[in-house]
């Protein structure tokens, strides 16, 4: 068992909005899934600029750029990030030089998702698949088993509501298909406030007695820094004991892609229809024929690079994607797995509504806007 106490940082003074608070909420929803600094993710702007506005988009093309630029504080957040590689300059008879200068210019902040958004329950390959009708979904190609932990703190009484929401908002207290779930007890606490001590409840070198709440929640390891610092901007201790524990059991397990079933056997036609449907812009390819009757289906929001193969090996009767390689196509060419390619907008577009929907309840007074 590890314990934790640290002081109450010093709060911002600022009450608007910040790039900074948007990029810490995005990471409680999708932890990162590499080992980079959580702010290279905002590849052009300022972590203290102010946000009145949100783009929620595939990839950041002028066209949305130019609409960013015509509201006010805008902030884009874009599925597919416009660096890549290794950037050596940037020039503005480049394309992709020429829309950092216009982001510069023009103060618009841009945010990638990180990989992870892909993977998590409600993220794009989870939401796709959900908008297909898909029952049981499992990850199509498995990476990693959440590690869980048991995060607990004490607090007086008063304060144990907001401070069991702020752990929930950082992703403590998920099981399943529910949040904010948590076990409190009541109990109490002493402590003597030394010297140097700025005690919130009690006098310095007095042993105080004070009526706490235990808060028990389970929590994804790689959630417990986000958890802890967020506990520590609401709790009203100067100094802030919780411990966290090591549970045996395991959690979710998080991969690219995603396959499950249908209710009953349908023509492939019938799924192609609720693609266009929902996504008038799509640009259908597919291997086979539209008769065809599908039962299994597998999905990979965008690229999705060699989950195709995974499909095949799954027995899947379809594999629908973002985009397909020429190997894909190559190795559709007589596999009894359908392949249909439905473009990387279409495919990434429930995930962005989810999106959405989450961040006007976080922040109702920021206008958000997908995919213009």
């Amino acid at each position: 068992m590890t314990r934790h106490s640290a002081s109450v940082p010093t709060s911002n003074p600022a009450k608007s909005l910040r790039v900074a608070d948007i990029m810490e909420y995005l990471r409680s929803i999708a932890p990162p899934a590499s080992e980079s600094s959580p702010n290279e993710a905002l590849e052009v702007g300022d972590l203290l600029s102010t946000v009145e506005t949100i783009f929620l988009v595939p990839f950041p093309s002028l066209s949305v750029l130019s609409a960013a630029a015509s509201h006010p504080n805008p902030l884009v957040i874009s599925a597919i990030p416009l660096l890549l590689g290794h950037v050596r300059n940037i020039r503005r008879d480049d394309p992709i030089g020429s829309r950092v200068c216009f982001c510069i210019e023009n103060k618009i902040n841009l945010y990638r998702h990180d990989e992870g958004f892909f993977t998590v329950r409600d993220g794009f390959d989870d939401s796709l698949a959900k908008s297909l009708g898909l029952n049981a979904c499992e990850p199509l190609h498995p990476e990693a088993t959440e590690r869980l932990c048991k995060f607990v703190v004490f607090v007086p009484l008063e304060a144990t509501e907001r401070v069991m929401l702020a752990a929930s908002e950082a992703g403590a207290g998920r099981i399943g298909n529910y949040t904010h779930c948590s076990f409190q007890t009541t109990g109490k606490g002493t402590f003597l406030p030394g010297k140097e001590a700025r005690p919130s409840i009690g006098d310095v070198g007095s042993l105080e007695y004070v009526e706490e709440m235990k808060i028990e929640m389970v929590t994804q390891e790689a959630r417990v820094a986000d958890v802890i610092n967020a506990v520590k901007k609401v709790h009203p201790y100067e100094e802030v004991a919780c411990d966290i524990i090591p549970l045996s059991s395991a959690g979710e397990v998080q991969g690219r892609g995603r396959i499950g079933n249908l209710a009953s056997k349908t023509a492939l036609d019938s799924i192609l229809q609720i693609i266009r449907e929902r996504h008038p812009r799509s640009v259908i390819r597919q291997s086979g024929e539209s008769q065809a009757s599908v039962f299994k289906i597998s999905v990979a929001s965008g690229e999705g690079r060699g989950l195709y193969r995974e499909a095949i090996r799954q027995n899947a009767d379809v594999h629908i994607t973002g985009h397909a390689s020429i190997s894909d196509w190559a190795l559709a060419d007589g596999a009894a797995t359908l392949l249909v390619e439905m473009g990387v907008r279409a495919s990434l577009h429930d995930g962005l509504l989810g999106l959405k929907e989450r961040l006007e309840l976080k922040y109702p007074g920021v206008e958000i806007k997908v995919d213009v």
